[in-house]
């Protein structure tokens, strides 16, 4: 039965009790708090609650905190992004919601009113903190990104407005290159670690020895970081007699085989069998020095004893696990009559990995051999898909597979930009689409017509642009002149003329079409003579504008008249005529 609300306000809540300083080992006090803490929070289900921030934890009951609006006073909580949040009353079936919030970190007891909601993709949860006292009041916030709460960030409470900046308040760890055959693993996967690596507050590492039982492992299997510590030093992996010759003065090699099943190491050095399994276990140490010692913490008998091979008699001590049950897991210790030892962690279990995830994803093929240990299952994307994630993953002895299934997504080539008057025939930019493109009246397409989006996430060439369709600039004829306004665009018209003495040849007007071209060719100047005018009573044969360089014409006159001057003008080659011009005089009869 949950408590009431005057039940839990008068609830004194008892502290972890504090060690001796000089005795006390703040890694250990460390987990130990946060445990206890979370204890405390699992206990507090009343929908009476307020917002705490207790001891370091501030938790939230579903029903109690309401989103306010980024950039607003800072208050329990303010959203991002996403649609308004449900009523209380309403379940919230996100897969990407995150749970009520519960944040551990060096902090102190308070209280303030507050409500409570459910927090979906992406909410922002802002609180306020202690740290050793009022006068170091952070004002902090977490965030809820695809079901999970990063942070906290805090900062001090009179910068943190909108200009303020937050920082984490939860140290990364230091890790450095490991001893040499020391194995890491972070998050199911191989770690190497080359130069100087920060792992986040709460980073879990699992060690083991690179040869199951070729070295000795010294140290914790496991640690944590927590805010900027560790909690246990790192282990370190010791040769042994293998490596020396089987000298007695280091812990002894101990080999293994399996017969009748499969087996595997899991990241944190335990041989893993299938049960039904026969596992011999060999101690390397010199007979003629002693008999080695097994002990085993299970709670089963076992067979050992030399072998009694010729050539392995003087050296090989065995132990015999036949048809291994889940009850013969443990620790399995070889001591030599010297004192020294060195043990390996066998786990019988029947090891299956979960069904993998997006089975129902339409677009990825999915090939697998079962689930079982050693299991390999691979995927490939449909096509116009890509595939995010490894091609290929395998069921580790821990029951785990290697990594996360990949998805598929569509293959989409980059956004063409917008420029100008570029026409688009399509916005879709996936796999295989052709983009026609096209411009507008008086402009001209340069580049290619149209693209292709590839499988590499590219375009099969580079976009085309839309240029102004310009004629261009007209040349004056040889001897002559063009008129124009400046312009030359589709429309615009020039003018052509030729200087004295020259007659132009071709169109004297010429306009700019839609192809960008003229609609005329350009004209000539050509060197002639002009009509050379008619004498009052006078003929002119022939008769014409222009005449050409070495043409000739007649100049007679009318009845009654007479001439003076040349009859005949010729046309020169400088466009001027040979003589002047003539005239005619009436003729006087004498009586």
């Amino acid at each position: 039965m949950r408590p009431s609300q005057g039940q839990l306000e008068r609830t004194a809540w008892p502290l972890p009790r504090q060690r001796h300083p000089r005795r006390r080992n703040a890694e250990a006090d460390a987990v130990n708090n946060q445990a206890w803490l979370r204890k405390m929070v699992r206990a507090l289900h009343a929908p009476s609650l307020r917002f705490l921030v207790l001891f370091g934890v501030a938790c939230f009951h579903p029903a109690q905190v309401t989103p306010k609006a980024v950039g607003g006073s800072s208050g329990p909580a303010t959203t991002t992004s996403g649609p308004p949040p449900p009523q209380p009353s309403q379940p919230v079936a996100s897969r990407t919601s995150c749970p009520p919030p519960e944040i551990v970190f060096n902090g102190s007891l308070f209280q303030t009113d507050g409500t409570a909601q459910q927090f979906g993709n992406v909410y922002e949860v802002r609180f306020m903190g202690l740290f050793g006292g009022v006068a170091k009041k952070r004002a902090c916030k977490i965030k809820c990104v695809n079901g999970v709460w990063l942070g906290p960030l805090c900062a001090v409470e009179s910068q943190a407005g909108d200009g303020g900046r937050f920082h984490s308040v939860l140290k990364p760890c230091p890790l450095r290159p490991q001893k040499p055959h020391l194995v890491v693993h972070h998050d199911g996967r191989p770690l190497a670690v080359t130069g100087l690596t920060q792992m986040a507050h709460e980073s879990m590492l699992s060690f083991r020895c690179a040869q199951l039982g070729r070295y000795k492992f010294v140290g914790n299997a496991t640690v944590r970081c927590l805010n900027g510590q560790w909690s246990a030093a790192m282990p370190s992996c010791l040769e042994t007699s293998q490596q020396s010759n089987l000298s007695v003065q280091v812990p002894p090699t101990i080999l293994y085989s399996v017969e009748k099943g499969d087996h595997g190491v899991s990241e944190e050095g335990e041989l893993v069998v299938y049960p039904e399994t026969n596992v011999y276990l060999y101690c390397l140490y010199q007979r003629f020095s002693g008999n080695p010692q097994w002990a085993w913490t299970s709670q089963r008998d076992y067979a050992k004893g030399w072998i009694l091979s010729a050539d392995e008699k003087q050296w090989r001590y065995e132990l015999l696990i036949y048809k291994a049950k889940e009850h013969d897991s443990g620790t399995y210790t070889c001591t030599t009559p010297r004192g020294q030892t060195n043990e390996i962690h066998v786990r019988v279990r029947d090891v299956t990995c979960p069904p993998i995830e997006g089975y129902g994803d339409e677009n990825r093929v999915t090939s697998d051999h079962g689930n079982r240990m050693h299991s390999k299952a691979k995927f490939a994307c449909m096509e116009g898909y890509n595939l995010v994630g490894s091609e290929e993953v395998v069921c580790s002895p821990s029951g785990r597979w290697s990594d996360k299934a990949p998805h598929c997504v569509v293959i989409q080539c980059p956004t063409i930009p917008s420029q100008g008057n570029l026409r688009m025939s399509t916005q879709n930019r996936t796999y295989g689409i052709r983009v026609h493109f096209s411009c507008p009246s008086n402009y001209r397409l340069v580049g290619p017509p149209f693209v292709t989006c590839w499988k590499n996430e590219s375009w099969s060439d580079t976009p085309p642009t839309c240029e102004p369709i310009r004629c261009r600039s007209p040349l004056p004829p040889a001897h002559g002149r063009v008129l124009y306004g400046g312009r030359q665009y589709p429309g615009d018209s020039v003018h052509y003329t030729c200087n004295a003495g020259y007659v132009l040849i071709g169109e004297s007007v010429s306009v700019c079409q839609a192809n960008g071209t003229w609609s005329n060719n350009l004209p000539k100047c050509k060197p002639a003579c002009e009509f050379p005018g008619q004498p009052a009573h006078a003929r002119v044969v022939p008769s014409k504008f222009h005449y050409d360089i070495g043409e000739l014409v007649t100049v007679a006159c009318n009845a009654g008249f007479r001439l003076l001057g040349s009859a005949q003008l010729r046309c020169s080659r400088d466009g001027h005529w040979s003589h002047p011009l003539p005239h005619c005089r009436r003729l006087v009869l004498h009586k």
